[in-house]
């Protein structure tokens, strides 16, 4: 009992300590956390490549001092690359095609030599071979130096649904009551930009808090807000180009705007590039997304235009706005490779910002193909072929939301440190449910209220662009990102559009990063974070006694069937990563007082293991409206369900099990 209680005691401590910490990590540092990369230096598990991983495809860098491959498509069985160890290997796969990776804008040649962007290549091979012996087999050649599968992206929302509105469409909130600086009617609903603390729930309560925003109407009185010079590229679904409220402010390749379709009019290695890249067509065929559209409203919808919504960049009406620059990783239904040639292609083509609302699902190290074109992007951005700057800034800044699954560690690439990476807040400053934070964030921006955030109403969310010539309203670190992109515009906007010489380096000590009082506060948080560490130790490796585990892996058919039966059933969703679970496990499900107390009441155990983001118990915690963990889910046997405490202790599941 007195080891219980003092189990209990420090839970509730350990749980209240993280939270504050989780507070000051998001003023200071968002995508997903866990598991390990396969082939990233780590045992492979071909269970890992399920769901995540291309099929078909593999990705490899040659030697520095190997010849380069003759690409392009050829017959299975007589591949001719050139290399004949690679052609015997492609022809055991089935391979049908061989393509390099990065364009062949002349332009930049030998920078791109210089980075060794012409080393990297994607070879397309059967789907029914597995990946992961595509990928040994690569390994295994004498001139690949370098060889990963082609892993999976996601948005970076807050999981819930994007709302069509109507700008006239208030819902009971009244908007903003102060006078407006531009006449898009929207603008009073962007809570985000200028709080006064007017949004109300849908009980009529005030729960907004004024100046929970960044500050925007004072940004333009003093600084402007945009100029064309600077241009952002939006990492994303490809955008609603013809969007009446974005197609002022969208980067116009002016090169390929009147040529002949379906040619490379400009010379630069890419069809059809007017308003950006598609990395996943590898041209510039751009398809629209609601998500792309959504985060390009809120970084630089036009202003002042008497339609629609404002954009943070978004100029005066005068055609001064920053420009838009769409670059697809993802198509319209959130599929996406994140290819890294769209890096080098805004870094080539004048862009300085590059807007990451995405992140992996399932890694944990960053590719190195990927790695490399962060470094070009931030290296050449606003530098032309000469090594002088022709931009507005000199090199560039990537920054990307934090993710939203509720984790105390961002994801990868959020805890690269050359990325800005930005968590998510409320209209009333609280770090909203879903978002991510950690010591790795940056900046906390407002990003809108969740589907458990249940004290706003849907105009609690961030009101952008939206398809089909609409306005939306949607939450998540992804609509948090690009107010710190929007942001970044004007700063470089007032300091590098009209004299040379501004840096990336200088944009990012302008930036509102945490300062010196951070590392104080952190300092005064050392001992008692020492404390829990070394509680969390003794919990984790002396705990309960351990006995023999009674759980069922969890699968959704044999729950069913337990539930048809009447049974009493127990789901935990639980991961190896998850420290929360493993304090849960130790202190809790180990010891043979849980052990009896499930066996007298005849109770169904099922085990639900995310380590590695299964996509069938992603579904099943999206079905509780859970994006995170740990989950305790409790079945009565007589069709009602109950969600447990995330820090139970043994008297939670005996009143539950009981029926109290």
């Amino acid at each position: 009992m007195k080891d219980n209680l003092i189990h209990l005691m420090m839970k509730r401590y350990f749980l209240s300590l993280f939270a504050v910490a989780g507070i000051l990590a998001s003023c200071a540092k968002d995508p997903a956390v866990s598991g390990t990369a396969p082939g990233g230096g780590n045992e492979r598990n071909e269970e890992e490549y399920v769901g995540d991983v291309v099929k078909g495809k593999i990705r490899i860098r040659l030697a520095d001092n190997a010849t380069a491959l003759r690409t392009g498509a050829f017959t299975r069985g007589e591949a001719d690359s050139g290399d004949p160890e690679l052609d015997k290997l492609a022809a055991q796969l089935g391979a049908t095609k061989i393509e390099r990776v990065f364009g062949t804008d002349p332009r930049f040649t030998e920078r791109h030599k210089k980075y060794g962007l012409h080393l990297w290549y994607d070879v397309t091979f059967d789907e029914d071979v597995p990946v992961s012996r595509a990928q040994s087999g690569f390994e295994s050649l004498p001139g690949v130096a370098y060889v990963r599968p082609i892993y999976r992206i996601y948005p970076a929302d807050g999981y819930d649904t994007l709302y069509p509105a109507a700008v006239t469409d208030k819902s009971g909130w009244e908007g903003s009551t102060a006078e407006m600086p531009f006449d898009d009617p929207g603008l009073p609903m962007q809570w985000h930009y200028y709080n006064d603390g007017t949004l109300f729930n849908t009980e009529g309560t005030v729960v907004a808090v004024e100046g929970a925003d960044v500050n925007l109407f004072k940004a333009w009185e003093m600084y402007g807000a945009g100029d064309p010079s600077v241009v952002v590229a939006v990492m994303d679904m490809g955008i609603q180009y013809d969007h009446p409220d974005l197609v002022a402010n969208m980067w116009v390749n002016e090169g390929e705007l009147n040529g002949e379709p379906n040619k490379d009019n400009d010379g630069n290695g890419i069809k059809n590039d007017i308003y950006g890249y598609n990395g996943l067509t590898r041209d510039g065929n751009i398809e629209p997304g609601s998500h792309g559209t959504h985060v390009a409203g809120t970084v630089a919808a036009t202003n002042n235009n008497g339609i629609g919504v404002s954009g943070v960049a978004g100029g005066t009406g005068n055609g001064d706005g920053v420009r838009i620059m769409t670059c697809a990783i993802y198509d319209y239904m959130g599929y996406g490779t994140a290819t890294p040639t769209g890096y080098v292609y805004a870094a080539d083509n004048g862009a300085v910002i590059s807007q990451n609302s995405w992140n992996y699902p399932m890694i944990n190290i960053l590719p190195e193909d990927m790695s490399v074109a962060f470094d070009y992007f931030i290296d050449n951005a606003g530098i032309g072929p000469d090594g002088e700057q022709t931009g507005p800034m000199k090199g560039g800044v990537i920054i990307f939301a934090a993710g939203n699954e509720f984790s105390p560690k961002v994801g990868c690439p959020s805890d690269d440190p050359r990325v800005i990476t930005v968590t998510s807040m409320m209209a009333d400053y609280v770090k909203a449910s879903y978002s991510n934070y950690g010591t790795e964030a940056d900046i906390f921006a407002p990003g809108g209220a969740g589907e458990r955030d249940a004290a706003f109403p849907q105009q609690g969310q961030v009101y952008s662009t939206g398809l089909d010539n609409t306005y939306t309203y949607h939450s998540g670190t992804s609509m948090a990102c690009p107010h710190v992109s929007g942001v970044a515009a004007l700063i470089v906007s007032h300091y590098g559009a009209n004299a040379s010489g501004f840096t990336n380096e200088e944009l990012k000590k302008i930036l509102p990063r945490p300062g010196r009082w951070m590392e104080v506060v952190k300092k005064l948080f050392a001992l008692p974070m020492l404390a829990t560490c070394g509680w969390l130790l003794w919990v984790l490796w002396s705990g309960a006694e351990t006995v023999p585990s009674a759980w069922e892996p969890y699968r959704p058919e044999k729950v069913e069937a337990a539930l048809e039966k009447g049974e009493k059933v127990l789901l935990n969703f639980t991961a190896k990563w998850c420290i929360t679970c493993l304090v849960n496990e130790k202190s809790v499900f180990s010891g043979q007082d849980f052990a009896r107390l499930a066996k007298k009441h005849k109770v169904r155990l099922f085990k639900a293991d995310w380590t590695n983001r299964s996509p069938e118990i992603s579904r099943a915690l999206a079905a509780f409206g859970r994006s995170s963990i740990p989950l305790y889910v409790y079945y009565d046997g007589k069709g009602n369900y109950k969600l447990l405490p995330q820090l139970p202790d043994l008297d939670d599941f005996r009143e539950a099990f009981s029926g109290r």
